[in-house]
């Protein structure tokens, strides 16, 4: 158990030890803020998954003319109920519903594959009790096979443009999130993706270096 490797001790950990501020204060500086216009109105998506998503559909007149109806819905939803984040991640990779090369995009995915908690008040109910209930979708082996699947997708369907740097940030984050807390049968399988990513990402450091070089070509290189 924890308890035989970590002992109570004076240390506190705070974002800054001259200012002690509140576990709510530390939320907020810990939120990231949506800065696109398009995006803006749905800043309480980002604040917290303890929301239902008729408070999406309420903002829905909010919605600009740049954005569809169907990607604000997706957008305000994804993280309607912690334990229903991946299950949205998988269904938006699936339909597209989500432009991954939009900024608040990838702080959206993000902030909710990097939640920390909710932990249940009795860890014996859940199956796994060091993993939060956001993440115990990772533990069921066919699960991880289906995401797995679908950022192979998006990453072949992305790769020839380098111009889709936000898309392979957010397929890289959410195949490293997916490593550190998948089940053994699936970690080689999880790092072929994350090395694939990496390979992507260093073609695409020699596409552009050799634009910079030779401007003219840099449209060839563009799809």
């Amino acid at each position: 158990s924890l308890e035989e490797f970590f002992f109570e001790n004076s240390l506190q950990v705070q974002i800054t030890p001259t200012k002690p501020a509140t576990l709510q204060d530390e939320c907020q500086t810990l939120t990231p803020e949506l800065s696109d216009p398009n995006y803006k109105s749905l800043q309480f998506s980002i604040e917290s998954t303890q929301f239902v998503q008729n408070k999406t559909i309420s903002n829905l007149s909010k919605c600009t003319l740049q954005l569809k109806p169907i990607e604000f819905l997706e957008f305000g939803s994804f993280r309607s109920g912690h334990r229903l984040q991946w299950w949205n991640l998988l269904s938006a990779l699936e339909t597209d519903s989500l432009s991954m090369d939009e900024e608040s995009v990838a702080v959206l995915i993000t902030h909710a594959l990097l939640q920390n908690g909710p932990f249940a008040a009795d860890g014996k109910a859940l199956m796994y009790s060091w993993c939060p209930e956001s993440h115990q979708q990772l533990l069921e082996n066919h699960f991880v096979d289906e995401l797995i699947v679908r950022l192979e997708r998006h990453l072949k369907d992305f790769e020839s443009n380098w111009q889709n740097e936000l898309v392979l940030i957010i397929l890289t984050v959410v195949a490293i999130r997916i490593f550190t807390i998948c089940n053994s049968t699936r970690k080689q399988r999880t790092t072929d993706l994350v090395l694939k990513c990496r390979n992507t990402g260093e073609r695409w450091i020699q596409l552009i270096l050799k634009s910079i070089h030779n401007p003219s070509s840099s449209d060839s290189n563009k799809t």
